[in-house]
């Protein structure tokens, strides 16, 4: 069967403790109803949408951490 091993999965959060390898200038976010936000980057692409679920999860501050681990 094709397609991505990972679909579905979160990404390793720490791969967002890294430092980014690019800069992004004035992204545009727009809400997608009351569950997510889509990101348009500078270079035009927007590769999906981003649930607050999702964000939770990877986010490395203290407060995101806390909260992930007590869902």
């Amino acid at each position: 069967m094709g397609g991505h091993a990972n679909m579905g999965q979160l990404p390793d959060p720490e791969l967002f403790r890294q430092p980014p390898q690019r800069r992004w200038e004035n992204p545009m976010i727009a809400a997608v109803g009351t569950y997510a936000i889509r990101i348009t980057w500078d270079d035009g692409h927007e590769a999906g949408i981003y649930t607050w679920k999702r964000l939770r999860a990877t986010c490395p501050c203290a407060e995101c951490t806390a909260q992930t681990a007590s869902e």
